[in-house]
């Protein structure tokens, strides 16, 4: 009896005291008890939850399909654990790695299910800035080199599976330097912000357009005609030799821009090749 009482003791602390929420539902899945630390997490006490299906957490972020996957290897394994975006009380979506176990009795049926979540919205933001951070030019938001490869080479594969034109454009501002030396870095800046902004206007959404670095851009165009080429490259052109308005003097900037543009697969079957083609058509 001693060691069942010290048992119980030690279980409860460990519920009330753990860091980790913890949610225990019925064999029917109506929730029954809830620790402190569910409720910091989530901000539901358990007067808000007590006899509701967990579903009320549902944040709309999951495919039904996600929930059909996750009870299936649920009822075969008795366990189940993965990351899963939930509703706050305050209405926000917050990530959770969550570990779900099935407690059967001793015939097998099920006696309730016990949900452990430890709450990682912070790290998933974190990890999402990294992302932006590693793939994406700070100054235009453009894909830089590294993502811009990644995609490249994807529709190289893509092209090639099913036998499609490709195009790689390569661009290089003339003139930049010019007013990057006289008018200073804030301003250079602020045209090439406004370079991308022009540039994107000309292509289709399923075309990429990235930053290279320094005043270098590259447009990937799946999927495309030879006339669409052109005309995509035309409008580039005309649109960059428009006039810029850079500070608050409304003093009109020129420059314009040299395209360099191979087809896949005449011009190269790989990365590296339509790369260097591209670098040596622009210059």
């Amino acid at each position: 009896q001693k060691q069942s009482n010290d048992t119980m003791r030690l279980a409860s602390a460990i519920y009330h005291y753990s860091s980790e929420a913890i949610m225990v539902s019925d064999e029917n899945n109506l929730i029954m008890a809830v620790n402190p630390a569910f409720t910091r997490m989530t901000g539901y006490a358990l007067d808000d939850v007590k006899g509701k299906d967990p579903r009320i957490f549902n944040s709309g972020r999951h495919k039904k399909s996600f929930y059909q996957k996750m009870w299936q290897k649920l009822l075969a394994e008795d366990h189940w654990q993965g990351e899963i975006w939930d509703l706050h009380k305050d209405g926000s979506v917050q990530a959770k790695w969550m570990n779900i176990s099935i407690i059967r009795q001793a015939d097998q049926r099920i006696y309730c299910y016990v949900a452990q979540f430890s709450d990682i919205t912070e790290k998933k933001k974190l990890d999402e800035l990294y992302l932006a951070q590693a793939n994406y030019d700070d100054l235009t938001n453009l894909p830089n080199r590294s993502l811009f490869k990644y995609q490249l080479n994807k529709e190289i594969k893509k092209s090639r599976r099913n036998n499609l034109l490709l195009s790689l454009l390569f661009l290089d501002l003339d003139h930049f330097k010019d007013i990057n030396d006289t008018l200073g870095h804030a301003i250079g800046d602020k045209l090439l912000a406004e370079v991308s902004s022009r540039i994107l206007k000309c292509v289709r959404e399923t075309d990429t357009v990235a930053r290279l670095g320094g005043d270098e851009f590259a447009v990937i165009l799946p999927d495309i005609t030879k006339p669409r080429i052109e005309m995509i490259a035309q409008n580039i052109i005309a649109a960059l030799n428009k006039p810029f308005i850079l500070d608050q003097n409304k003093v009109e900037h020129f420059i314009s821009t040299s395209i360099g543009i191979v087809l896949y697969p005449a011009d190269g079957l790989d990365l590296e090749n339509l790369m260097k083609h591209a670098d040596q058509a622009m210059y």
